[in-house]
């Protein structure tokens, strides 16, 4: 995970929400998924949810 703005040069946090949905929901790569999202330090929070969307990540 990549970000354009670089957070030491502009003396700021930055708080951002995003919506992610799986093109497939085997336990496999939701599994996977998870393991990507725990290992980003730049993730904080992420909840899996139900409705349109697969994952509410902040």
């Amino acid at each position: 995970m990549r970000s354009l703005l670089d957070p030491k040069a502009s003396c700021k946090s930055i708080t951002v929400f995003v919506t992610v949905e799986l093109d497939r929901e085997r336990l496999d790569f939701v599994n996977h998924f998870k393991r990507s999202m725990r290992a980003a330090k730049e993730v904080t929070q992420c909840y899996m949810v139900t409705g349109e969307v697969d994952f509410d990540q902040s």
